[in-house]
């Protein structure tokens, strides 16, 4: 087990404390104090520690997951929704029959009642984008909890569907791409594998490169000057920058220049 501890990094007394919870399989015993460990004890790990280090799971929820996993009668799709619903957050609304039935309190029939609006928001979402979601999957309701507050704080962003219609189609090119990795796996249990830490992973790194894509996409605010725009070039780059057109066909600032005839040459050029 020690050589497992410094294989996959994660520490003696944890690996034990999977074992105890029925997370990971035990080695093959030669002696009485003494077990042999192979790579798909490393390939658990991994897996365990994806699902609770960077997916935030409970054990409890591991335990289901991994069962599920484990279980080779379950079709990979019944697997993935067992994960998918381990991962969703219940809100309140989603423990009453209506918003009329929803408890007195200061502040809670508001909440409540927001929270009633954005599953409404969500289910029409949904129709638009004609996906086959079930009226009870989870992911409604954590969809909704998300939209909510975001809704009620940020009120111009929901003044028409255009944000959530470009989140939505955003997620399905995500997903699609997802199951196209997920495809590529050599059996049952390398896609599950793929499929739970890749949506773990890749939850991680959307959000990073969501935050890259809007540092270049802030280059379109207008206002903004070539300092801004590069902060990081040599004044001298930035100088060059003013002399030259950029790639992209930007001007520094992130604003096109106006577009007129090369009379020579008969083709469109861009000048500041």
């Amino acid at each position: 087990m020690a050589e497992l501890s410094r294989a996959s990094g994660v520490p003696t007394a944890t690996i034990k404390y999977y074992q105890r919870a029925g997370l990971m399989h035990s080695g093959e015993f030669t002696k009485p104090n003494q077990a042999l460990y192979d790579e798909s004890h490393l390939r658990r790990l991994a897996l365990i520690r994806a699902l609770i280090d960077v997916g935030g799971l409970s054990i409890a929820q591991t335990q289901q997951v991994l069962a599920a996993t484990d279980n080779a009668e379950l079709p990979v799709h019944n697997v993935l929704n067992v994960f998918q619903r381990s991962l969703s957050r219940v809100v309140p609304i989603d423990e009453y029959d209506s918003v009329d039935m929803l408890p007195d309190g200061p502040h809670i029939q508001d909440e409540l009642s927001r929270l009633a609006e954005a599953r409404l928001m969500v289910d029409e979402l949904i129709e638009r984008q004609g996906w086959q979601i079930a009226a009870d999957n989870p992911m409604r309701g954590s969809v909704a909890g998300v939209i909510a507050p975001f809704a009620h704080l940020l009120p111009p962003a929901f003044e028409d569907c255009a944000v959530l219609d470009a989140y939505a189609q955003a997620a399905a090119i995500i997903a699609r791409a997802d199951l196209d990795v997920i495809a590529k796996g050599a059996d049952r249990e390398s896609m599950l594998e793929i499929a739970t830490i890749g949506t773990v992973l890749g939850d991680a790194l959307f959000v990073a490169l969501r935050r890259l894509a809007q540092v270049d996409a802030a280059l379109l605010l207008p206002g903004r000057s070539e300092s801004q725009a590069a902060p990081n070039a040599t004044p001298d780059e930035q100088a060059d920058r003013g002399r030259h057109p950029s790639p992209n066909g930007r001007e520094p600032d992130g604003v096109p220049g106006p577009v007129v005839r090369d009379e020579e040459h008969e083709l469109p050029r861009t000048v500041k």
